[in-house]
């Protein structure tokens, strides 16, 4: 295989700061959910309110982890093989 090259290296840096942002959004998204779900009227919604909204969150959650391991494969995808860990 042949040596990685800088421009590689600048391809998979880009796509990892994609991957962050991405990742960065469904956390702030999160962070809003849970804010509001911590406002005291939110327990006086119906349970099947409550069921879907937390739904909701465990649906980004997922995503997010889901982004978080692509970018992960990715970068080690791109590493130099004697530089894996």
């Amino acid at each position: 295989m042949a040596e990685p090259r800088v421009a590689d290296f600048i391809a998979a840096l880009n796509q990892h700061i994609v991957f962050q942002e991405t990742i960065a959004e469904h956390l702030s998204k999160i962070e809003a959910l849970i804010n509001v779900a911590l406002d005291e009227n939110f327990l006086d919604q119906s349970q099947p309110t409550i069921h879907d909204y937390l739904w909701t969150v465990g649906d980004i959650v997922r995503q997010a982890r889901g982004f978080s391991q692509l970018a992960l494969d990715f970068l080690l995808k791109t590493m130099p093989t004697e530089q894996k860990v």
